[in-house]
């Protein structure tokens, strides 16, 4: 389980930097930035039950944890446009600035939490990963809206720091993962 959870996290991450992809640089439509988001979100459910299948030994508060992505994905999908498109929109600023921030603190403290409670390469692995998305989501933040504004007069940090730090926490991620394997 382990393993095809971690692989439908990263295939749905993939797919939705697809979606952004053709937002951010070819057609600007809010649609795709609403699939793109909810493929995203559905992403995140994969993680939240790649964790809770590693702290939490009943189904039930594993399907628990991963609840509320899924959710969050089809409300971005299903909302009114009115709602999502508009600038300064109230539900886009708490999906964006309120909900993903939460995650992106959980999501690292999860694998916090099982390396402080486990041993050897698991503990090792743990850490890497907590760290690997710590940095992952570093990246995102240097490439939102707000990052980019603040830093207009200098606007190639954002433009080179983002994806840098993105590739360095998948690769900080990988090697969590194959950890036991390099040892």
């Amino acid at each position: 389980m382990y393993w095809s959870y971690l692989a439908l996290f990263f295939l749905l991450l993939a797919f939705g930097r697809g979606f952004f992809i053709v937002y951010d640089f070819y057609l600007h439509d809010i649609l795709w930035w609403r699939v793109a988001t909810c493929i995203q979100w559905f992403g995140l459910a994969f993680l939240a039950l790649l964790i809770g299948y590693l702290i939490l030994e009943d189904l039930y508060h594993q399907i628990i944890i991963a609840i509320p992505p899924p959710i969050i994905a089809l409300l971005v999908l299903f909302v009114p446009v009115d709602l999502v498109s508009a600038p300064g929109n109230v539900f886009r600023i708490i999906i964006n600035y309120a909900l993903a921030p939460i995650y992106a603190i959980v999501i690292p403290a999860l694998f916090f939490y099982l390396a402080y409670h486990s041993v050897g390469t698991i503990r090792r692995g743990s850490i890497l990963n907590g760290i690997g998305f710590l940095i992952l989501y570093a990246g995102r933040v240097m490439a939102s809206d707000i990052v980019r504004n603040a830093l207009a007069p200098i606007e190639w940090i954002s433009l080179i720091l983002a994806p840098g730090l993105v590739i360095l926490a998948i690769l900080i991620i990988s090697m969590g993962n194959q950890y036991e394997l390099l040892t």
